[in-house]
């Protein structure tokens, strides 16, 4: 895991060399799954990495549906038809939609927050003073 996220370190913070240069460096044919989609990934190389999230599926304990979401990995990836295709066959909507019911929860929950003000003038039950 320490290779990967310092590769996607690499990769996005402007040094793709080296971010190659260690990927090609390490032998990934006896790798996890988990791990063929993260050198699929960074490499760009998309069709290949959908086809790797369908061997993994959507129960994945370490790639998970939140994980497609949030990790900085799947950064370009979650842009690529490819990946959307994928990703709706495998969980069954499509990623746009779950990103518009996570927006949605985190508006509500501002709208909430907003509403009992800043912590310091809140009650101890949580009601505005």
């Amino acid at each position: 895991m320490f290779t990967v996220n310092h590769v996607i370190s690499a990769k996005f913070g402007g040094r793709e060399e080296c971010a190659r240069n260690v990927l090609s460096s390490l032998d990934w044919s006896a790798a996890a799954p988990e791990f063929r989609l993260a050198k699929a990934v960074l490499q760009d190389q998309v069709d290949a990495a959908a086809k790797i999230m369908f061997q993994i599926g959507s129960n994945n304990e370490i790639v998970s549906e939140h994980a497609y979401h949030s990790f900085p990995l799947f950064r370009t990836f979650r842009l690529q038809e490819s990946f959307l295709q994928a990703y709706e066959k495998i969980f069954g909507h499509p990623f746009v939609t779950k990103v518009q019911e996570s927006a949605d929860v985190t508006q509500m929950q501002l709208e909430q927050s907003a509403e009992q003000g800043p912590p310091e003038t809140r009650s101890p039950q949580g009601n505005s003073t």
